[in-house]
């Protein structure tokens, strides 16, 4: 789409090492290794605070979104944007993002649980503009780093969203 291409092309404008830096730090937030770590610990806090059915919803929508994810872009298999020059690694197909996909899975979660058993207004609100900041941020440094159309982005967020409410209204029903 040409609307895409001319907002990945400005984004050139940008760039510098010290931009460059940063956005691969935050890209790294929503990186396999990453999402697998945090996702370790926050498995082990849910079992140290007894959070079973936490613990059961976190589990199933990681390991859902990673299937869904390796389904999906091998079904489009949409090839990568050769717009800008690629600042990171990637590798596979592009859409969904799974970076994308992931860190708005995870971060979403844990917002979700935090603030369940958080009783103050403010610090629900400042959670969930974390999350959505985090979720936000790393969508972008996957287009800024040149290996992501912007729909890979956006349908990566749709889905994780979408699939977290599936997988908590599943959870609701059953229990």
């Amino acid at each position: 789409m040409l609307w895409e291409i001319n907002l990945i092309q400005s984004l050139d404008h940008f760039r510098d090492p010290m931009l460059n830096y940063w956005m691969l730090f935050i890209t790294n937030l929503g990186s396999t290794f990453f999402i697998i770590f945090i996702s370790a610990l926050v498995s082990v806090a849910f079992i140290f605070f007894k959070k079973y059915r936490y613990l059961l919803i976190f589990i199933s929508a990681i390991l859902g979104e990673e299937a869904i994810t390796y389904l999906i872009k091998h079904l489009v298999k949409r090839i990568r944007p050769e717009i800008l020059a690629h600042l990171t690694q990637a590798s596979g197909f592009s859409f969904p993002s799974g970076h994308s996909f992931a860190s708005a899975t995870l971060y979403s979660l844990l917002a979700y649980f935090l603030t369940k058993e958080i009783k103050n207004k403010k610090i629900k609100m400042f959670i969930w503009i974390l999350a959505l900041l985090f979720i936000s941020l790393i969508g972008f440094s996957r287009i800024y780093l040149g290996v992501h159309w912007i729909t890979d982005v956006l349908g990566g967020f749709m889905m994780a969203f979408i699939w977290i409410e599936l997988v908590i209204f599943i959870f609701k029903k059953k229990w």
